[in-house]
């Protein structure tokens, strides 16, 4: 076999290894159907744990898998986590998350600008960046609804914290969709793995 055939093939399974590595990355995505209906303060679930205050004090106002009524709009289908829009929701990624997407309504027919900011922090407790949601009010249900979606330019968020307009008295939040960031280790070991067969297949031959 010639040498530039050997290349080939390692070059082929170099990539292979590659391949399937960028591929681990975890995504999840939560419809507030999976668990009973139950306080969301503490609640940990598919690699998210949940943490909910107002005022600066841990609160039960604010309930996962709850009904709204309204069936299906454009950003909340029930059942959605709902609760008080002058608490603060966290959410605390077991892995730093890449990609963050979630639907939002607030019981109010106005458009709000902003409709919450969203902050989202690094490991360290860096802040990586602050969006705000922009809703539209739907005079016709009393709902003023959006959504919101964010991708890192660098790194992942661990802590993602969103503070709602107060203009409003209640929230709902659904349809959490999350990836997290490729852990290092899979890339290394893909490659350590093609490395160790290229060699192997020297010493045969």
């Amino acid at each position: 076999m010639t040498h530039y055939l050997r290349r080939a093939i390692g070059a082929s399974i170099v990539a292979s290894c590659l391949g399937s590595a960028t591929t681990a990355s975890a995504s999840s995505w939560l419809t507030f159907d999976e668990l009973p209906s139950q306080p969301v303060n503490g609640l940990a679930i598919a690699g998210v744990t949940f943490g909910f205050e107002v005022g600066g004090i841990a609160s039960d106002d604010a309930t996962y898998n709850v009904d709204l009524g309204f069936g299906s709009t454009t950003f909340l289908s029930d059942p959605v986590l709902e609760g008080d829009a002058t608490g603060v929701l966290r959410l605390i990624f077991a892995q730093p998350t890449a990609k963050l997407s979630f639907g939002l309504g607030l019981n109010s027919a106005a458009d709000l600008a902003p409709a919450a900011i969203v902050e989202l922090y690094d490991e360290g407790g860096l802040l990586l960046d602050s969006e705000s949601v922009d809703t539209t009010g739907d005079l016709s249900l009393g709902i003023s609804e959006g959504g919101f979606e964010w991708i890192s330019a660098a790194g992942g968020a661990s802590l993602v914290v969103i503070d709602f307009n107060d203009q409003a008295s209640r929230f709902a939040l659904d349809n959490l969709r999350f990836e997290a960031v490729p852990e290092p280790g899979t890339f290394l070991a893909g490659a350590l793995v093609a490395g160790l067969g290229l060699v192997a297949y020297r010493r045969r031959r």
